[in-house]
């Protein structure tokens, strides 16, 4: 057998050179179309972080909104309690005028407390809140339990007159006819 020598025509050079134009112009088309691709997520990423943001700061503005609110509200039940610590001390005053002057002193501290919670920030607050329970763990820990017994006694005695009358109506059983 003998080995032919094949060397390309016209015609398929001509084919070969076309192949290689479409390759490259496919080439080309797939360049293009990643690169718009890969901007059009870039912009969305953008787009999709910016919203993000816009969410958290709604958020962190709503929560510091409410902080702010149940701090001030906070601030007027410790002001109440003081001035209720302070009227319970003229009871002691003619008996025990030592204890009067102590419980003058607490009532003085709660009101100075009152006062400090209102100017803080709530940032500040939680932060002082965590260094003292890092300092002194019982004592916070103990201050917790005493503040979820004074709010459970004071969520219990603000029950209304209303509730009761409810629970006094739910009771009553009307008489049978015929009984009187």
């Amino acid at each position: 057998m003998t080995e032919t020598n094949m060397q390309p025509t016209g015609t398929q050079t001509s084919l070969g050179g076309q192949i290689n134009e479409s390759r490259r112009t496919v080439e080309d088309k797939a360049s293009e179309v990643k690169q718009t691709v890969s901007r059009m997520v870039d912009e969305q990423k953008s787009e999709i972080g910016a919203t993000a943001r816009g969410l958290m700061d709604k958020a962190r503005d709503k929560v510091e909104t409410v902080a702010d609110e149940q701090k001030a509200t906070g601030a007027a039940y410790i002001s109440s309690v003081a001035q209720a610590v302070g009227r319970a001390a003229g009871a002691f005053e003619d008996s025990v005028p030592q204890a009067a002057r102590y419980i003058r002193q607490a009532s003085g501290q709660m009101h100075d407390m009152a006062e400090a919670v209102r100017r803080r920030d709530v940032s500040e607050l939680l932060n002082e809140v965590r260094d003292f329970a890092r300092r002194q763990p019982a004592l916070f820990f103990g201050g917790a339990l005493l503040l979820g017994f004074a709010a459970a006694r004071f969520l219990k005695s603000a029950d209304t007159g209303a509730d009761r009358q409810q629970a006094a109506n739910r009771d009553w059983v009307p008489p049978e006819a015929g009984s009187f």
